[in-house]
């Protein structure tokens, strides 16, 4: 895992261990997974969960599509009670996402901060919109491909424009 979420893997495991009456041995905890994201199919994974593909045009005069635009956004949200409020990056997906961004070379991270009336919501965000970015992106899905319906987006929008 590379995410926050390790953390209540980590509870649960312990709940596990300490109600075990068999003879077993305890269930061990690993730490995060901080390998680099080309060397595996995780954020394949991820942008099945968290991400989508975005494809739009504009049209000439003449009503043909002049000008093309896709890329891929990921978006990472957690929700802050008013009376606790943490926005404490250490246990955010601030970090995966910082990652994610040096991996397909994108400038920056965009934090979206949402006051409501009992909760904060807190979210991060990344967008391939840079050329390079594509092709980084385009060049890890064709060895760590999607499975969903995600993957014709993938395949439209990001590949149809090259």
């Amino acid at each position: 895992m590379r995410t926050p979420k390790i953390e209540a893997l980590h509870r649960l495991i312990d709940w596990l261990n300490s109600r075990s009456n068999l003879k077993v041995e305890p269930i061990f905890k690993l730490g995060l997974d901080n390998s680099n994201l080309n060397t595996n199919p995780w954020l394949s994974g991820f942008i099945e969960a968290d991400g989508k593909f975005y494809f739009c045009f504009k049209l000439n005069a003449e009503g043909i599509a002049a000008e093309l635009k896709s890329y891929m956004r990921i978006s990472q949200q957690r929700l802050y009670s008013n009376n606790s409020l943490i926005l404490e990056k250490n246990n955010s997906n601030f970090f995966i996402m910082e990652k994610i961004k040096e991996f397909l070379n994108i400038k920056k991270v965009t934090e979206i901060k949402i006051n409501k009336e009992n909760f904060i919501e807190l979210s991060y965000e990344i967008r391939t919109t840079k050329k390079t970015s594509c092709e980084i992106l385009t060049n890890y899905l064709s060895v760590y491909s999607l499975f969903s319906s995600k993957y014709q987006d993938f395949y439209l929008g990001l590949n149809l424009i090259k």
